[in-house]
């Protein structure tokens, strides 16, 4: 579905109707009282839940409405993405991860499953914002949904600070690095950096090239180790202690799509596309695993569904295939994937960081 796959089509239907099914049955689940795609029916603690992670699986909707399905379609991924902006997104950019509805609507609880607390910011749920608002910009042209992908990653960037790999949640007090949110930011600012003008758009190239440069380095490939990963020290659960410190699925492949993204390093790389925003044809890969955990706890398994893009993307700046100092270490270590967590390290079973304060909807577990 990136429009980076452009000429890779195989023409054949079987495979666009498999999107055309997967994205009538998101459709599904879209409460036109809510405004909303509601995520799952698992926790009995919850009524009509919306997570953050959602924003990556409208790709389905609005392509699908490109591509033969009903226009509705896409004005659901709209209506879903206004209503992401209005009750989860913070006034000063940051994300909660879960809004609870009633079925009249109203909101019967804000907070985080995957996070530190209540009042915190799971990186990598505003890693999925970041990327959600960027690529549905790309699709609609709404200028609403580039000013909140513009808004949501000027938060992200603001608490980096000096390390371009941000630690699992902003707020935490334990320290353990989230490779995954790393790789999702840093595809989804090479897209966005064509869609803006500088100062702004040099500043999204740099932060991702920083992004990508340090997941590029011995800290964080795999390469050596005995993990059957592309990068290590990914999070998928922390507080339900699942997936710590692991290489994840989702990560590799955002690792592989900003590789895919990187503008060239001539002397007139990173001149950004037309920026206009592409309906595009079928992504070359069916909905791909690394798809966010949609607030279900894992040990790092991905979740089916997530539109994949491995593919040089036309839509951002001089897409190009990986440099060939990075191009070796994939060469090594490229196919391994996994969702195995390392026996005997220190953060296999992490303290529980659950808030459990009056505000907070009881969890399982």
């Amino acid at each position: 579905m990136d429009p980076g796959t452009r000429g890779t089509d195989t023409g054949d239907a079987y495979y666009k109707n498999v999107l055309l099914t997967a994205a009538s049955s998101l459709a599904s689940r879209f409460d036109s009282t809510v405004g909303a795609v509601i995520c799952c029916d698992w926790n009995p603690d919850w009524h009509r839940p919306v997570v953050t992670d959602t924003m990556m699986n409208l790709e389905l909707l609005v392509w699908g409405a490109a591509n033969g399905g009903p226009q509705t379609w896409s004005d659901m991924a709209v209506s879903h993405a206004l209503k992401t902006l209005a009750d989860m997104v913070r006034p000063d950019g940051s994300t909660y991860h879960v809004v609870d509805y009633s079925s009249s609507g109203a909101i019967l609880f804000r907070g985080t499953f995957q996070g530190y607390s209540n009042s915190s910011t799971w990186t990598r749920g505003q890693a999925w914002a970041i990327y959600g608002y960027t690529m549905l910009y790309r699709y609609t042209a709404d200028p609403r949904m580039l000013a909140a992908a513009r808004k949501v990653t000027d938060y992200y960037l603001s608490r980096l600070g000096n390390d371009p790999v941000p630690n699992w949640d902003f707020d935490a007090p334990s320290q353990y690095k989230d490779s995954s949110a790393a790789a999702a930011v840093a595809s989804a600012l090479f897209e966005l950096s064509g869609f803006v003008s500088d100062p702004d758009r040099q500043r999204y190239l740099d932060a991702a090239t920083h992004m990508l440069d340090a997941l590029a380095s011995p800290a964080y490939l795999a390469e050596g180790s005995s993990s059957q990963a592309i990068l290590l020290h990914g999070v998928a659960n922390l507080p339900e202690g699942h997936g710590v410190d692991v290489g994840l699925a989702y990560g590799d492949h955002y690792f592989l799509e900003a590789l895919a993204r990187r503008p060239a390093s001539s002397p007139d790389a990173g001149v950004p596309d037309a920026g206009v925003p592409d309906a595009g044809v079928p992504d070359a890969g069916v909905p791909d695993a690394g798809v966010p955990d949609a607030g279900v706890p894992d040990a790092g398994v991905p979740d089916a569904g997530v539109p994949d893009a491995g593919v040089p993307d036309a839509g951002v700046p001089d897409a190009r295939a990986p440099d060939a100092k990075y191009a070796s270490s994939l060469v090594l270590s490229g196919p391994r994937l996994c969702n195995r967590r390392r026996r005997g390290d220190r953060c296999d079973r992490p303290t529980r960081l659950r808030d459990h304060s009056a505000a907070e909807t009881r969890l399982p577990g």
